[in-house]
């Protein structure tokens, strides 16, 4: 994945969990009915059409990016939060994830329900998935979509403004300007506590990592497969603590 200087974002690679966000790969699985493993490797870098520069307003051209295992993320200049690819652990942050149901097909989970799913478009809300999509990673998102950075309870979130985007392996952190002060919002997998909210609990949605993060400005944060590490005045966040603790060494 690379940034030119004018905005506009390359990327190749595998496609089967939509992670390239290139438009005609989707199209051939929602309209044409291929499997998203039968698509092609793309060897050499191809221009994401929906980020192209020439097409969007100055305010939305992209300023960063980034890419986990199998979603990418991209943040523009107005602040907005991009994300696509695979949504299995809702490392997206869109408030909702694909999981199996059943009957083994795709089911998509919203904020903890289960309601209706399709893999036509990027909303998926059919009743069920076609056969060739049972693996979770499968529905998934196969254009940039604008993630919320917070909860709908949280009043001020229409002041929220990305700043930076980082993926793991299926997590995310955001560093999310909040009224002047640089908040770290986390989402995805967290099953080694590397979300930084002190739980193993998985979040669907961006939210704030734990108290000891709420008190402090972030700078900076990276992530590896199953562990996280942001500055925030020297304090870091590691798949062996749940909670984020103080980086003794000098950075």
């Amino acid at each position: 994945m690379a940034l030119a200087s004018d905005g506009t974002v390359f990327i190749w690679g595998a496609t089967r969990h939509g992670q390239l966000g290139l438009e005609a790969l989707g199209a051939r699985v929602r309209l044409e009915g291929v499997a998203p493993h039968a698509l092609p490797v793309v060897h050499q870098p191809a221009r994401v059409k929906a980020l192209c520069p020439s097409q969007r307003p100055a305010q939305q051209r992209v300023t960063s990016i980034a890419c986990g295992d199998n979603h990418s993320l991209a943040v523009t200049c107005a602040g907005e939060l991009l994300a696509w690819g695979c949504n299995s652990h809702g490392q997206l942050g869109l408030g909702d994830t694909c999981v199996t149901g059943s009957d083994g097909l795709g089911v998509i989970s919203r904020m903890g329900a289960l309601p209706r799913c399709s893999a036509q478009g990027s909303e998926l809300l059919s009743a069920r998935c076609r056969p060739h999509l049972r693996h979770p990673c499968s529905v998934t998102r196969w254009e940039p979509t604008s993630v919320p950075l917070g909860y709908e309870f949280e009043a001020s979130q229409a002041a929220f403004r990305a700043v930076h985007a980082q993926g793991g392996q299926r997590h995310t952190a955001v560093l999310v300007s909040e009224g002047g002060r640089m908040r770290l919002r986390t989402c995805g997998d967290n099953g080694y506590g590397q979300l930084g909210h002190g739980d193993h609990e998985r979040r669907i949605r961006c939210a704030t990592a734990s108290a000891a993060v709420q008190r402090t400005s972030a700078r900076a944060a990276t992530l590896g497969r199953c562990i996280s590490r942001a500055l925030l005045t020297r304090f870091c966040a590691g798949s062996s603590r749940f909670r984020p603790w103080r980086v003794a060494a000098s950075l």
